[in-house]
């Protein structure tokens, strides 16, 4: 009935959906309590662990940015030409 290629991508289907469920369950028992502790908390600046994050996120971007646009790496697209 059905191929072994669709029961694979129902299962990870299913998978996924299970992972974002519980993502999302810890999600809501967290709400604002994730940084409850914190001795950056009160300090009323940027915490060091968002900082970490955005940095590392920047050299990430910047890394991809410049793999992708190196001159032997350039995607070159069809030339589509169109004849009415």
């Amino acid at each position: 009935l059905f191929s072994p290629l669709s029961e694979a991508a129902a299962l990870t289907l299913l998978i996924l959906y299970l992972i974002f469920r519980r993502y999302k369950r810890r999600r809501l028992e967290l709400g604002d309590h994730g940084c409850e502790g914190c001795p950056e908390l009160g300090r009323g600046t940027i915490c060091s662990g968002y900082i970490l994050q955005a940095n590392a996120f920047r050299e990430y971007r910047d890394r991809i940015d410049e793999e992708l646009n190196r001159p032997d790496r350039m995607l070159l697209l069809p030339v589509v030409r169109r004849s009415f």
